[in-house]
């Protein structure tokens, strides 16, 4: 009966992942998830895993949640989302939301009157008696926002409590690793024989039947423009319109290299931290070499390898030195903690100079050879040139609606009025700081406490993990670190895709947090 009630909860923990996977795995290589399609998919298979999840638990009698105060916070900013689209009295919102009172006073045409004006109330119409009116200034956005996050949350759950043995980890981060190889292999070949749009051939105006459309692209985290196209006599004959530009229409990801320097801020440390672990002995019986030639290791480390010279090189091609400070401190990461666990030196230190001649090599080939500057990553980059005017436009907003935000997914709307360039982008240039400016205080109370818990179980220390497991923690806590500076100094971590894959990776660690080492463990009982 034992082994019948094993075999029950070991074929019951692999089965819930798969729909989760396969919805990964569709998102990996159907542009991100930014498809009309994908996201009935997504509440789908999210929510089978989760299903899955409940009824593995409800078996083994095991608890809910984790002591963590993470998931709570993250269910916080979700109602607080909701909470913002909800129809509120015109007194409270002419108080609290000002700009979000002038724009709905004057039927949402005039928002950058309501962002010029000292005063936006002034020269607001009267409202109808008992009006009621929301905070978000784009209410369809911030439900789909809602939404997202809602399934980023349940995968942070799912995560968090399904990864409990190392070769759950290995799978996680495996897939991570597979998905950054992908993205940079085709990104690669791109680049060599110079075609454009996604794959190398897709662009919306073909109209494909299951490929990202105009709206797509624009609801993306992808740079846009202002163009102007022929209108009413009236209207002076031309009507400007904001559409997605095609020059950053590279790789698979909407968002071309800005969004692949965010995949790459994951893959890279967990790539550094994965190849460690392979090479990683057990104990004093084998050596190095002995460790690769078990069971084919030796091609996998190859091909990991490569794969990591390959995204190294393309990092230091196409990305800005203040997203590689994050990277860089991923790596940083696993390098501590493979040199401090019982794999030899000059194996962490011998990686850690490859990674990093390929990205040296990356970046001389980009002084010789811009990766076609109208579609590098530096072009989304100029638009801030000057970080205080970037924070000083960013400042005018948060003085209009500081405290309740401008609605989950709103910052395209409100942002191009208080620019000082015709740039327009979904996204700040800083995701951490367009969140503070769409969710208000309640934005910074989250990203406070949880940085701030974050800090305090770091601060006392992983002395319950052995020498033997520290190459797996430091690949866990390295694609973390990397992830949430990378949140603070980059663009597009709204897209579907990265949202998921992050919320993953930020579960495992926060089960790491918590004090389990049993991730790091192998189970005997798999047979």
């Amino acid at each position: 009966m034992t082994t019948i009630l094993l075999r029950r909860d070991f074929w019951l923990e692999w089965v819930c992942l798969i729909p989760l996977a396969a919805i990964m795995l569709i998102g990996g290589v159907a542009f991100g998830g930014n498809v009309w399609w994908f996201r009935p998919l997504a509440i789908t298979g999210v929510g089978l895993s989760i299903g899955g999840g409940l009824l593995r638990l409800g078996w083994r009698r095991d608890r809910l949640f984790l002591s963590s105060p993470l998931l709570f916070l993250g269910i916080a900013a979700m109602c607080w989302a909701a909470a913002q689209c909800v129809p509120l009295p015109h007194g409270i919102v002419e108080r609290f939301a000002p700009v979000s009172e002038a724009a709905y006073a004057r039927d949402r045409v005039p928002v950058a009157e309501a962002i010029a004006l000292a005063d936006p109330a002034e020269t607001a119409s009267n409202p109808p008696l008992g009006s009621r009116i929301p905070v978000s200034l784009n209410r369809a956005e911030t439900v789909r926002r809602a939404l997202w996050l809602a399934l980023g949350l349940g995968v942070f759950w799912f995560a968090g409590m399904w990864t409990d043995r190392s070769s759950k980890l290995i799978v996680v981060c495996g897939f991570v690793v597979a998905l950054g190889a992908v993205h940079s292999a085709i990104l690669t070949l791109q680049l060599l024989d110079g075609s454009e749009g996604f794959y190398g051939h897709f662009t919306p105006h073909q109209r494909m039947f299951l490929g990202p459309g105009m709206v797509d692209l624009t609801n993306a985290p992808h740079r846009s423009e202002l163009t102007t196209i022929e209108g009413l006599a009236s209207d002076g004959g031309l009507w400007t319109i904001e559409r997605p530009t095609e020059v950053e229409m590279i790789g698979i990801l909407p968002g071309g290299l800005v969004t692949f320097g965010c995949l790459q801020m994951m893959a890279l440390p967990a790539c550094f931290g994965a190849m460690c672990y392979l090479c990683q002995r057990r104990g004093s019986r084998f050596s190095v070499r002995e460790r690769l030639q078990d069971r084919g290791v030796s091609v996998l480390f190859c091909v990991m390898a490569v794969a990591g010279m390959i995204s190294a090189a393309l990092v230091g091609l196409a990305v800005p030195l203040w997203v590689v400070s994050a990277i860089a401190l991923g790596l940083a990461v696993a390098f501590f903690f493979a040199i401090r666990s019982d794999l030899e030196w000059w194996v962490p230190v011998s990686l850690g100079l490859v990674f990093a001649s390929a990205y040296f090599a990356g970046h001389a080939v980009f002084a010789d050879w811009t990766v076609a500057d109208d579609s590098s990553f530096q072009r989304y980059w100029r638009e801030p040139d000057d970080l205080s005017g970037f924070l000083r436009e960013n400042l005018e907003i948060w003085k209009k609606s500081g405290w309740t935000g401008i609605g989950l997914g709103a910052y395209s709307l409100v942002a191009p009025y208080v620019k000082t360039t015709s740039a327009v982008s979904s996204n700040a240039v800083s995701s951490a700081i367009s969140g503070i400016l769409e969710l208000g205080v309640v934005a910074l109370a989250v990203f406070a406490l949880a940085y701030g818990w974050i800090a305090f179980r770091l601060v006392r220390g992983f002395r319950h993990v052995g020498y033997e497991q520290r190459c797996l923690l430091g690949m866990t806590l390295g694609t973390s670190a990397a992830l949430l500076t990378g949140f603070w100094v980059s663009p597009g971590w709204d897209n579907p895709l990265l949202l998921m894959v992050a919320c993953a990776l930020l579960g495992i660690t926060d089960r790491v947090l918590c004090g389990a080492s049993d991730l790091f463990m192998e189970s005997w009982d798999e047979g």
